[in-house]
């Protein structure tokens, strides 16, 4: 009885600790998520701490900020743009550089430049010019889905190197949901169509064979009766299906496979395309200016990268990657065969109806579209000739530092808030005492620009700066330019940028599609950006060369950079030889 009891009490002991783990997990785990991004906030900057103690130099106070900062823009355990601003404090405080120094960086030529293209974007989708562009340029295409499909990639390739990639998603996907739409109806419609002639021809022998003279008098009407009751019921889910699609929506869940494949190629293409065509131009997207900045700042603006260069270099990336794009969901969802079959001609009547049909509704271009579209022309003149390399650009009637891209787009951005947004009436005695709105208004850009960019440019140009100190051993154009161009490539997950969040809101993808296709388009743009950037990037940059500024910003980093009392440095090609010699 003893033995039984002890070992009763030590059962029951054990289990008492069992509860006792799982009720202290049961209080953690809620507590740990509800406050997981203050954990990360207090502990890590402690954790680092060791970093700037140990190598006691400019070079651990560096990696110690740089750490710091990755660590919360990965985690957003602060707001993406508060991050950003940590360099104003964190670099100061351990010493590695001035606060004048960092704060000048928020706001320099590639934030202006950014500020005065995007005002642009925002006065074409102010006055909806982009929608009149991208259904124009549709209805020249061809009505096959897979050319539909061409069509709306290289549109929302072309209108994402000027405009945001997530306002040019946002536009392109609800036309491309009313195409399909159209493409889902007429496809139930034929298959309507063909059961009903099958029925009918199934029916008519068997009731003729089986009936004899006088049945067929006795029940001649009641046939004819059903007959057109089952024609009357098939054209009432013939006008039930034109409803629900006319209204532009219809349950994916019920659709057949191969519509839901077209829903889904469809989503992916245009979210792709939009990552894509951010490549061709330098203000296409965030990364393109980061990686501008920081090379200008490095090299003292003699980095060699401009508007011009840039799309010289990146817009055959930018097509190419589209193209390549398209060719994947091509085949992944349609074969290979489908690249080369060809569309019935009333399937393509109707989807060129409905193009034209929203081509239709926005009416004869406006006094405004007209004077938009003048002002975005203007802007990429003037961006291409200011410095065109093979031949010398009105930039070189100025000196040397005088003029950068945000000089124009500033330009253009001031005569939007000046230029009227449409003409007075004649013999109105009323409208010429009225005052004409401008294009543009302040209201408007205050909403639509996305001021957080600007942030985020100015922390990286600063924690740029203050990582300079580091020293470089090669033309750090030829590491900087494939890394900000390869962020586009963000292909796999939903939440990788707007464009595939954007997509992946309609419903119908999943996840996995993302990734199977995503997979093999990140390998092949990164083939291309490679095979790039080792060719005709060489030439336009320079980058089998090493660089003077280059070479000054390494000497001068060797010679702030503490080697001993004994070291000797030799610096031979853009390589650093360090020789210490021994006390005797």
């Amino acid at each position: 009885m003893n033995n039984d009891s002890k070992g009763t009490s030590r059962k029951k002991r054990r289990v008492g600790k069992g509860e006792i783990k799982d009720l202290a997990m049961a209080i953690l785990r809620p507590y740990i998520r509800r406050n997981i991004k203050k954990i990360i906030l207090i502990s890590f900057p402690i954790l680092l701490l060791p970093i700037p103690i140990v190598l006691q130099s400019k070079t651990g106070s560096c990696a110690y900020g740089l750490l710091l900062m990755a660590i919360f823009w990965i985690s957003e355990a602060l707001p993406l743009p508060v991050t950003a601003l940590l360099p104003v404090f964190v670099f100061p405080l351990l010493g590695v550089s001035k606060v004048k120094t960092m704060t000048n960086l928020y706001y320099n030529n590639i934030t202006f430049v950014m500020i005065g293209g995007l005002s642009v974007a925002i006065a074409i989708e102010k006055w909806n010019l982009h929608k009149r562009i991208a259904l124009r340029l549709l209805l020249s295409m061809g009505s096959q889905p897979k050319w539909l499909m061409l069509g709306f990639m290289l549109i929302t390739c072309f209108l994402s190197m000027w405009m945001s990639n997530t306002a040019t998603t946002s536009m392109m996907i609800p036309i491309a949901q009313a195409l399909l739409v159209q493409l889902v109806q007429t496809k139930k419609r034929n298959i309507s169509l063909k059961d009903e002639d099958l029925e009918i021809s199934a029916t008519t022998p068997l009731n003729i064979e089986k009936a004899g003279e006088i049945r067929e008098h006795e029940h001649g009407t009641e046939n004819n009766q059903l007959q057109e009751a089952e024609k009357s019921e098939n054209k009432l889910v013939v006008v039930a299906i034109e409803k629900k699609e006319d209204d532009g929506q219809f349950n994916f869940d019920t659709l057949d496979p191969s519509s839901k494949k077209l829903c889904k190629a469809f989503c992916l293409a245009i979210c792709y395309a939009a990552n894509c065509g951010g490549i061709g131009t330098l203000t296409g997207t965030g990364p393109n200016l980061v990686i501008k900045g920081q090379a200008d700042m490095l090299s003292g603006g003699e980095s060699g990268i401009t508007f011009t260069s840039w799309f010289i270099f990146g817009f055959p990336i930018a097509v190419i990657n589209c193209l390549i794009a398209w060719l994947v969901l091509q085949i992944a969802y349609f074969g290979v065969k489908s690249v080369f079959r060809t569309a019935k001609k009333d399937d393509s009547n109707d989807v060129q109806d409905i193009v034209r049909k929203e081509y239709n509704k926005l009416g004869n271009i406006t006094f405004a579209e007209k004077a938009v579209l003048i002002h975005f022309v203007v802007l990429l003149i003037l961006w291409f000739s200011r410095n065109p390399e093979f031949v010398p650009g009105w930039g070189s009637l100025f000196e040397d530092g005088y003029l950068a891209d945000s000089v124009p787009a500033i330009i253009i951005m001031v005569s939007l808030f000046i230029c009227p947004s449409r003409r007075r009436v004649k013999d109105d005695p009323v409208d010429y005492v009225k005052e004409i709105p401008p294009l543009l208004d302040w209201k408007t850009v205050t909403i639509r620009m996305p001021w957080n960019v600007a942030l985020l440019l100015g922390g990286g140009f600063a924690l740029a700066r203050a990582c300079s100190a580091l020293g470089m051993h090669k033309n750090p154009i030829y590491i900087m330019l494939p890394a900000a161009i390869a962020t586009s490539f963000a292909f796999m997950l939903p939440v990788a940028t707007p464009p595939n969040t954007i997509a992946f809101s309609y419903g119908y993808l999943k996840v996995m599609d993302m990734i199977k296709i995503g997979f093999i388009l990140n390998l092949l743009c990164v083939i291309v950006l490679t095979v790039a950037i080792n060719t005709y990037g060489m030439t336009i940059f320079k980058l089998d060369e090493f660089p003077n500024w280059a070479e000054k910003a390494l000497r001068s980093s060797i010679e702030t950079t503490s080697l001993g009392p004994n070291s000797t440095t030799s610096y031979t090609d853009g390589v650093i030889y360090n020789f210490s010699m021994p006390l005797l």
